[in-house]
Parts: C-alpha cells; structure tokens; sequence
C-alpha cells in the first residue's frame, strides 16, 4: 500500500457557490475545490499536482479520479491542457472562469404554469437514456412526516377517549 501523499495539516477550502451554484458534491466537490485552491494567485493557474494526490483527498482510485477528471473536463468546469517534455505527457488541469461559471449556473427551464430555477445537473447514465438527478427536498419531508404523526396521535386520542 502506497503512503498517502495528504500531509495532517493539509487543507482544502470548500466554498459555498461550489455546491449552490455548480451543484458539486462528492468527490467533484472536493477535486474541483483542491484544483481550484491551488490556482488561486498563481501566474499560470494551471494544477499541475498528481492524479494520486487528487485521488487521496477523495479517498478513490486513480481510476476513479480519471472519471472525476473527465466529468468535471465535460461539464466545463476544468479546461485539461496537454503538454509534451522529453516525449513524456504532461497534464495540466484550469478552472474555467468563475464569473463566467457563476453567470451560466442557473437554467430556466420552461414548464406547465410557469418557470423553475434549476442548477447543473447530474445526469445519470441509464440503459435508455438519461436520468436527471435532483435533491431530496428534507424539509418538505420532515414536515409532512411531523403532519402525519400528530394525525396518528390525535386519531388515537379520539379512540381511547
């Protein structure tokens, strides 16, 4: 087993339009933070850090911090430049702008009565198509959950007085 490259007093700042406004999560979240904090107030902002250092901090395969790589290059929040020294392939990782990212976040999608604001996506790959992923609303839950209960309650009040 190979030593992890994360050192105790390494950090990643996550920011809160990463979540709200590009509707990261997971090990997204944490790659596009770690790509994008390394970039900040440097000449060229390229990430030029490993795949494996990626991969620790989402605690994954470089396997699987190759398909993080590509979703986030997909989705356009990371531009993936190729450089060639010695004949051996570099790569280099950019966030794309954030004021452009942030203007482009939000969709109006057209519906039955109206408009709904909507963030990215994730589109879940599904033998027929595409799925849309979209939160679970907890608040519109617990509510129901907490209506219903005092219903039971109270229905078992009546019965026994």
């Amino acid at each position: 087993m190979s030593e992890k490259l994360i050192k105790n007093e390494n950090h990643v700042v996550i920011h809160g339009w990463m979540i709200n406004e590009l509707g990261l999560k997971g090990s997204e979240l944490i790659c596009y933070a770690t790509i994008w904090g390394f970039t900040q107030g440097m000449e060229n902002q390229y990430f030029t850090g490993s795949r494996q250092y990626l991969a620790d901090w989402c605690n994954i395969t470089k396997k699987g911090i190759d398909k993080v790589l590509m979703s986030l290059v997909e989705k356009k929040l990371l531009i993936r430049h190729e450089k060639i020294m010695n004949n051996i392939m570099f790569v280099e990782y950019q966030c794309t702008d954030i004021s452009q990212l942030l203007s482009n976040s939000v969709v109006a999608n057209k519906v039955p009565g109206g408009g709904e604001q909507s963030s990215l996506g994730v589109a879940n790959k599904v033998p027929g198509g595409g799925e849309q992923s979209s939160p679970n609303n907890i608040e519109h839950n617990i509510d129901n959950n907490i209506d219903n209960n005092k219903e039971e309650e109270k229905g078992k009040k009546e019965k026994l007085g």
